[in-house]
């Protein structure tokens, strides 16, 4: 029952930073589509539990002193992302924009708006990196039992996608109210939790 509630803390701690980043992806319109927030949850919870149990699996092989620069990799990566954002909050260039609409737009973002115009891969794998590097330490870390590890890997998996799925869905909301804002409160949060993760 101990390792049970253990178990379980550890997915929720571990599922705040994926839940922080959902929620800036939903800021920043890019999880206007049912389907959006399902790919971020399940990304987010597939990544989580599968570098937990990457850790576990590393432990055997490579001691713990794998773990030495994983929060400097983890914290460098999400001040980039955070610094990116804030600097494309303010980026001159969407004005530019001589289009009046996205149709048959190949870029990314809307130069006007700021906002994504989808959900690529590239953008969805670098988030759910940057936030589980901290679950590949914690697989190290925690001596758990053979036999608790895939109980671990299906929690943090699970409460992983459920948090990433409402922090998605109040990012739509909270954009309601902020506005164009979005994006600067978005890139403030990630680099408030780069610096969470380096000291």
């Amino acid at each position: 029952m101990e390792q049970l509630i253990i178990i379980i803390l550890l997915a929720i701690a571990l599922a705040m930073d994926a839940f922080a980043v959902a929620t800036t992806l939903g800021m920043s319109n890019i999880a206007k589509k049912k389907i959006d927030k399902l790919k971020i949850a399940l990304t987010f919870g597939l990544f989580q539990g599968g570098l937990f149990l990457l850790g576990y699996y590393t432990l055997a092989i490579f001691g713990k002193e794998i773990t030495t620069y994983n929060s400097l990799i983890a914290g460098l990566l999400l001040a980039f992302l955070g610094v990116k954002m804030l600097l494309d909050s303010f980026d001159n260039r969407r004005s530019r924009c001589d289009r009046a609409d996205c149709s048959g737009c190949k870029r990314g973002r809307c130069l006007n708006t700021g906002e994504y115009r989808y959900l690529s891969i590239k953008i969805l794998f670098t988030y759910a990196i940057a936030t589980s590097i901290d679950a590949f330490a914690a697989g190290i870390s925690y001596g758990l039992e053979y036999s608790q590890i895939i109980l671990a890997f299906l929690f943090i998996c699970l409460v992983t996608f459920f948090l990433s799925l409402f922090g998605a869905t109040c990012g739509i909301y909270l954009k309601k109210y902020v506005g164009n804002k979005a994006e600067i409160i978005g890139g403030v949060i990630l680099i408030i939790l780069a610096i969470k993760t380096l000291i």
